[in-house]
């Protein structure tokens, strides 16, 4: 059950500005929520939250493509910052459960798409409408964790909910439902993440009780969307780097040459970690040769090559010492 100084603020949808700033009520944060209103076919929201302290840089970036993306076609964009039920940074994973369910609450009908604060969007031209009216009749779409015996054991880092679907508006009550019978003394002791009481966690064992439901969601091999290599909606999981800054610095490099002209693309995406990284501008030499080898070895595994070396060099290490 949620504590009084966790209560849930009223969600509004403002047009998309900088949030005005972060009220503090007793462990809970409140930030406005951001939006972008569509003129379009299908009714399509996207969702992003983080906590204030470690991931709000993070989403800062990855938020500068989807952002765009909405532009570029009409979607909606809301976003929270804070912690909507929780007492540690790491409990703001939870806030897409309050997301989906406001939705609901608020009687939306079309398709809400989830993205975690190290998601972001590729193909700035993708066409979404299309590849939803594949599956409208579809509670959602998930992505299968790879080698997962079930095709339900699911990465909820991005997901796609039709709340036009009973199904969909069923997974999400009960999602949601989990979260919030566990006491907040449990809370207070859940320091560190845990995955066997994540959102994702939850998420799985929803869609594993009931056959039903699981058989509503269509299971993305991740060609599409929630994968590293992904043509839509692309994610820059912990396992290609542990340090949070420096995956933060990869997004942002990322995200930069999305937005940019693509010819200069690899000399910005290098100038922008050594920024990052070194906390200086690139000289001429390594700059030249970073960028070939982001030329080489393609945006993103190019980023992480690049990232690996600055991380690994002397001049790095000084900096930390």
């Amino acid at each position: 059950m949620a504590s009084a100084g966790c209560s849930l603020p009223a969600y509004a949808s403002i047009p998309c500005k900088e949030n005005s700033g972060l009220a503090e009520r007793g462990t809970a944060y409140n930030a406005v929520t951001e939006a972008v209103f569509r003129e379009g076919l299908l009714d399509v929201v996207f969702l992003q939250t983080a906590d204030p302290y470690r991931y709000k840089r993070m989403l800062d970036a990855t938020a500068r493509t989807i952002t765009e993306y909405c532009r570029r076609h009409g979607y909606t964009y809301e976003s929270y910052v804070g912690i909507k039920r929780g007492y540690f940074p790491w409990h703001a994973t939870f806030n897409r459960m309050f997301q989906f369910r406001e939705l609901v609450d608020r009687e939306f009908s079309g398709w809400a798409v989830y993205l975690d604060a190290d998601a972001y969007i590729n193909d700035l031209d993708f066409d979404l409408d299309a590849y939803l009216d594949r599956f409208g009749q579809r509670a959602g779409i998930m992505t299968t964790i790879p080698g997962a015996p079930h095709p339900w054991c699911i990465n909820a880092g991005v997901i796609l909910l039709n709340l036009g679907n009973a199904s969909a508006r069923e997974i999400v009550r009960r999602w949601l439902d989990k979260y919030l019978r566990i006491e907040d003394d449990r809370l207070r002791g859940m320091s560190v993440w845990d995955d066997s009481e994540s959102d994702q966690s939850m998420l799985f064992d929803v869609l594993c009780e009931d056959s039903a439901l699981r058989d509503a969601i269509h299971y993305d091999d991740g060609a599409t969307v929630n994968s590293s290599d992904a043509i839509f909606i692309r994610q820059l999981l912990r396992s290609l780097s542990t340090d949070i800054d420096t995956r933060t610095n990869m997004l942002e490099a990322l995200s930069g040459q999305l937005l940019s002209d693509r010819k200069s693309a690899s000399l910005q995406v290098v100038a922008a970690l050594y920024r990052g990284l070194l906390r200086r501008e690139p000289d001429d030499g390594g700059l030249a040769s970073y960028a070939r080898l982001v030329d080489a070895s393609g945006l993103e595994e190019g980023t992480r090559l690049v990232a690996h070396e600055l991380v690994h060099s002397d001049e790095y290490k000084a900096l930390q010492s």
